[in-house]
């Protein structure tokens, strides 16, 4: 049975400190950790040590919405609907608006950018598609959240044990022109090229929907050294790029990144963050991911690499889980 490599950097972590693991038979994501006469289980980065309520509120992602609201965080304003024409009268009270599915990950479904009717439509379709795609059976499963865009990069903020928080600046997958070759042609190149645990640039329907809200096609030949944007998201499951940018965490930010993961009661959460500058700390949170993918820590594409799955076993550890 091949390992997942997000389970893996935990599994390496845990034999450094003198823990043994097993597979857990029918349940090839979910392994035994087990040290002198304790055990527990993980699942990638998921532990006993996060409630279950906790869980289920971070993978909606409209209560994360509401709750973080209610508790006074900065929350784009946002709307829950399953009607078209609510969120065509949400558009034109804010212009530029984001839709997308309240559960799943990886941007799976999530458009970025609209400011037209027909968008809306284009929106609703993927949203739809993602959410067919995991089955869901839940209240909110015909619903879609909208959002209000706003500006800046996405930060990925791990928080754990409600003390050290990790930065990742997540930059959406794009490419540099060159004068001569088309954009499908650059994206090509730069999949060969990739480095890493970087993920190739997917193009699709949502990619080519991109590239025409800005009067691009794939087959367009853009200026030396002009960048183009070819995703609004910045996943790196979709050919975005990672930057560790820890040491530049402001006092801010860190305190309302804390103070977020003990408002869902999460000791090991991902929160995506969006500003122009992680120092000053001004932004918006925008989703609580409650199983946050540890490998971008470990490998990012630029940046100091961070063992935060050391930290995840110490934990368990100190907590006397192990």
């Amino acid at each position: 049975m091949e390992i997942s490599k997000y389970t893996k950097i935990v599994l390496s972590a845990a034999q450094k400190r003198g823990v043994k693991y097993e597979a857990l038979r029918g349940y090839p994501h979910l392994f035994l950790l087990r040290k002198n006469d304790k055990h527990t289980f993980v699942f990638q980065s998921t532990t006993e040590l996060i409630p279950s309520s906790s869980s289920q509120i971070c993978a909606n992602k409209y209560l994360t919405n509401l709750i973080l609201r209610r508790s006074g965080f900065p929350i784009p304003q946002f709307i829950i609907s399953k009607e078209k024409k609510d969120f065509v009268k949400f558009l034109k009270k804010y212009k530029n608006i984001v839709i997308k599915p309240l559960f799943g990950n990886q941007g799976k479904g999530i458009t970025v950018g609209i400011t037209n009717e027909k968008q809306i439509d284009f929106a609703l379709k993927k949203a739809g598609e993602a959410i067919a795609q995991k089955d869901i059976n839940n209240v909110y499963a015909s619903y879609f959240l909208a959002q209000k865009v706003v500006c800046g990069f996405d930060h990925r903020l791990l928080v754990l044990n409600y003390k050290d928080v990790f930065v990742i600046k997540k930059v959406p997958a794009y490419v540099v022109g060159d004068a001569r070759h088309t954009i499908e042609q650059l994206i090509r190149m730069k999949n060969n090229d990739k480095k890493g645990h970087q993920k190739d640039i997917i193009i699709d329907e949502s990619l080519e929907f991109v590239l025409r809200q800005q009067k691009l096609t794939l087959k367009s030949v853009l200026p030396r050294n002009k960048t183009v944007y070819v995703r609004n998201t910045s996943n790196l499951a979709t050919g975005g790029e990672s930057i560790d940018v820890t040491h530049l965490l402001g006092k801010r930010a860190r305190e309302m990144a804390i103070d977020v993961a003990r408002t869902l009661g999460m000791p090991l959460v991902g929160l995506d963050f969006m500003t122009f500058d992680i120092g000053a700390g001004k932004g918006y949170f925008l989703e609580a991911n409650h199983v946050p993918g540890l490998l971008i820590h470990h490998f990012p594409q630029k940046g100091q690499p961070r063992q935060v799955s050391n930290k995840l076993i110490e934990l368990l550890i100190k907590k006397g889980v192990l």
